[in-house]
């Protein structure tokens, strides 16, 4: 993983999907860091130990050029975003550029957080690749789907590390699909995904795998023990793929649509490392095939 809406049904049962438009496991503590905005032309940091007419010749060559968007990693160009306009300067409350985090990568993949400002190229690729709405909710994605997903919160009664919400990126930096991961939820060591989506295109190219492939050694190199997901019953692609994958159901829970159906959403569980599933159900009793507990 009151008003009914797909966005807002509990994080930790989230549906993961195969197919993914435009567009979260918790952290290593040391991330590469990717700048994704333009950097202010009038407020250049001054190095200590430069004297000051130096600083005063920088501020004064940066302004006189236009502004350029800076990248602080080597996996910048494939970070970059393609579609949709381009993003504005986005600033903190320093006037300094604010920093996306890069997760991990694979070889056609750059995943890495995704800004405020990048909203509409996600709500762009949902709309594009609208087939996973309609099988797990019953309907399109909302005109503000991407943005309910993005500031939607891991549920009170669970504990939780950090939540990532990331895009994936291709190697020419166009955004074709969407990571929320979430460490630690309920128990030490276990990594929820709570949305995988690929665009639809990438399809039977194992595109899919290469990209949870990267995901699962990232987790595991985090400190992940259990990898969980939920993937609705009817999804038959996905449920083939997670079991490709490795994960095994440990129970099932109701899941109420937009449109009114109440579905059954699976729990899958993948041990990693010394983990294992017996061990898994008792750290995490809600889990356990015979639990009613949300």
């Amino acid at each position: 993983m009151g008003r009914q809406r797909l966005a807002r049904r509990p994080l930790a049962d989230r549906q993961t999907s195969l197919r993914a438009p435009p567009a979260a496991a918790l952290a290593a503590l040391h991330q590469a860091r990717v700048l994704v905005a333009f950097p202010p032309q009038s407020a250049v940091p001054s190095p200590l130990g430069l004297a000051q007419h130096l600083g005063q010749r920088e501020a004064q060559r940066r302004a006189s050029r236009p502004a350029r968007r800076l990248w602080l990693s080597s996996a910048s160009r494939a970070c970059r975003p393609t579609v949709g306009p381009a993003l504005p300067r986005t600033l903190d409350r320093t006037n300094q550029p604010l920093l996306s985090a890069l997760l991990f990568e694979s070889t056609s993949f750059t995943v890495r957080e995704l800004l405020a400002e990048e909203i509409p190229l996600l709500q762009a690729l949902f709309e594009a690749n609208p087939d996973y709405f309609v099988i797990v909710g019953g309907q399109p994605p909302r005109p503000d789907e991407a943005q309910q997903e993005f500031d939607e919160q891991v549920p009170g009664h669970l504990s939780f590390g950090k939540r990532w919400f990331a895009g994936a990126f291709d190697r020419a930096g166009t955004l074709r699909g969407l990571v929320i991961l979430v460490s630690d939820l309920s128990a030490p060591g276990v990594w929820h995904t709570a949305l995988f989506f690929l665009e639809g295109s990438l399809r039977r190219t194992g595109a899919a795998m290469e990209l949870h492939d990267a995901l699962q050694s990232y987790a595991r190199r985090s400190g992940a023990r259990w990898l969980r997901l939920a993937v609705i019953d009817g999804n038959a692609p996905a449920q083939r793929f997670w079991a490709k994958c490795g994960y095994q159901q440990v129970r099932t829970r109701p899941y109420p649509t937009l449109s009114g159906e109440t579905k059954l959403a699976r729990v899958l569980v993948k041990p990693l490392a010394d983990g294992t599933l017996e061990q898994y159900v008792l750290l995490v009793p809600r889990d356990a095939p015979e639990s009613s507990l949300p």
